[in-house]
């Protein structure tokens, strides 16, 4: 799969479940290729910040640790378990290279997460595979659409 369709994925029409109540309850994701128990407390840490500062509420997070594969990974599993659950809203990232710097792999992860419904927020706005438009001018996905 080349850049542009992945691209032309991200930027289709969005299909999500409407926002839950005062505070939307959101998941986390986080994924370190080695056990790094200080970055993972650091990632949590933005996580919950960005939580408070737009009023959601999060409600748990998932950490896959270590060489897991890409597609058996327990955190995100459990993820896509809860996001099925009619109250959740969406799931919240530093930045979506927590799913993988493959683009292949990133466009399969978050087709797998879209198919539950909820929305997909992240920290740092630009999606890495969104960093610059065509014409060379950069541009990010806006975050209501994520």
């Amino acid at each position: 799969m080349e850049v542009a369709e992945v691209q032309s994925a991200w930027l289709g029409p969005p299909c999500f479940r409407e926002e839950s109540g005062i505070c939307p309850l959101v998941y986390g994701y986080i994924r370190s290729r080695e056990r790094r128990p200080s970055y993972v407390l650091a990632c949590r840490r933005v996580l919950t910040r960005y939580c408070a500062q737009e009023n959601l509420l999060l409600c748990a997070v998932f950490v896959d640790q270590e060489q897991c594969g890409n597609e058996g990974r327990p955190g995100l599993t459990g993820l896509c378990d809860v996001l099925e659950l009619p109250d959740s809203f969406a799931v919240v990232m530093v930045d979506l290279r927590h799913l993988s710097p493959e683009p292949d792999v990133a466009h399969r992860l978050s087709q797998r997460l879209r198919e539950t419904g909820a929305r997909m927020l992240t920290v740092r706005d630009a999606h890495p595979l969104c960093a610059t438009a065509s014409n060379g001018s950069a541009y990010s996905v806006p975050r209501w659409w994520q």
